[in-house]
């Protein structure tokens, strides 16, 4: 689901006194069924590593105006951590998904990030992972996106274009950050839209457009949700054994299942583009038959506004309280309908803790959901601003709208 809700802009940025009308917010809602099958590999290698279990999956999104195919891999790691009795630390190296629309990402996650599950099972037991990656995507159009995401959630980011020239953006861990759009062939420099790190409730942002030789300066409330910045958090808590619930409906054979409740929690600021994401995850594994089900709610809030759907290239929240200007939901609840395990290994049942020589299935074996579509509806929706706002540089609009 995505809403729009564009405030009006401060009038004196227009030279006015009187404030601009107020659009009426709208919302589209878009609704799919999730058909996903998993295959389970091991003995795989990915970014330079081996002995990875591969988890493989197709994804069938089916809608009422376009169905959606998406193969993704998730390479995941089962390492022996001698800090608890019989551990295992579930380390998640990489991923990558390709889908119908012509969308491919990658992920390598780094050091201190990527620990997915934690053997055995510990009620209250908790870990937080970094925000060490390195994100990369091509989008329809053969625009590139490479991402490298420091441990605190900042970054810097290239672009690509298939018509040539290249952009950049980074932020710094005040909150200030720029991004920059050279403009081919022009010698005169490329433009830049900066921000400040907030100061007394504010954000300075500057736009210079020397090709045009313009540029402008101007105020927007803080809408970090802390101060100062917090880029990323990732956090694992073990809430301890509990039902399935109503909306995750596996199929017959593991309806009766007890399991085990996991909530991931995630958010994720960018100071640039003006975005607070927060992610969470909460699955409910089973010691017997592994993850049962999977239930999403990601939540994107745009507070700049670049996709120039308010009919000037760049928007940005000028409300008090501040107000997003568009915010994107994404729900998906993914649940275990039938599985068949060709083997069995020595880690069968180190999520209780029991006696590992016990024959039971693989928790290394079992199917686990893949969240690339999921994944992908965001970085997409980031991937818009940023390409509206390069064509927008490209041409005069953005000349034409600047305050």
């Amino acid at each position: 689901m995505t809403l729009y809700a564009t405030p009006p802009p401060d009038p004196s940025l227009y030279g006015g006194s009187t404030p601009l009308p107020t659009s009426t917010p709208w919302v589209s809602t878009t609704n799919q069924s999730v058909t996903q099958n998993v295959a389970v590999s091991t003995g795989q290698s990915f970014d330079g590593q081996s002995n990875l279990t591969e988890f493989t999956a197709n994804e069938t999104d089916a809608g009422q105006l376009q169905t959606t195919t998406t193969a993704s891999q998730a390479y995941l790691s089962y390492v022996t951590d001698a800090t608890r009795t019989n551990g295992i630390d579930v380390t998640e190296i990489g991923t990558s998904s390709s889908d119908s629309n012509g969308v491919a990402t990658q992920t390598i996650f780094g050091t201190g990030n990527g620990v997915v599950e934690e053997l055995p099972f510990v009620y209250g037991g908790q870990w937080t992972n970094t925000a060490t990656r390195t994100d990369t995507e091509t989008d329809p159009d053969d625009e590139n996106i490479t991402a490298a995401y420091n441990a605190d959630g900042t970054y810097q980011e290239q672009f690509t274009y298939p018509e040539g020239g290249t952009a950049s953006a980074l932020t710094r861990d005040d909150g200030s950050g720029v991004y920059d759009v050279p403009i081919e062939g022009d010698a005169a420099g490329e433009t830049s839209l900066s921000v400040e790190a907030p100061s007394g409730g504010q954000i300075t942002v500057g736009l210079n457009i020397p090709v045009a030789d313009e540029a402008a300066a101007f105020s927007v409330p803080d809408w970090y949700p802390v101060a100062p910045p917090d880029f990323a958090s990732d956090t694992y808590v073990d809430e301890g054994s509990t039902t399935l619930p109503s909306s995750c409906k596996v199929g017959s054979s593991y309806q009766s299942a007890s399991v085990e409740e996991f909530i991931e929690t995630k958010t994720r600021l960018d100071t640039v583009f003006g975005e607070w994401e927060n992610d969470q995850v909460t699955q409910y594994v089973s010691s017997s038959y592994g993850l049962l089900c999977e239930v999403v709610s990601d939540d994107l809030q745009d507070y700049y506004d670049y996709s120039t759907q308010s009919g000037s290239a760049f928007a940005f929240t000028f409300t008090t309280p501040p107000t997003p200007l568009v915010t994107t939901t994404v729900s998906e609840t993914l649940a275990l309908q039938s599985a068949s395990y060709a083997a069995t290994s020595s880690l069968a049942h180190r999520a209780t803790a029991q006696d590992s020589s016990e024959s039971t299935t693989s928790l290394a074996l079992l199917p686990r959901p893949s969240l690339a579509r999921a994944n992908t509806l965001i970085a997409v929706a980031h991937a818009r601003d940023v390409r509206v706002m390069n064509n927008a540089v490209r041409t005069d609009s953005v000349m034409r709208h600047t305050p």
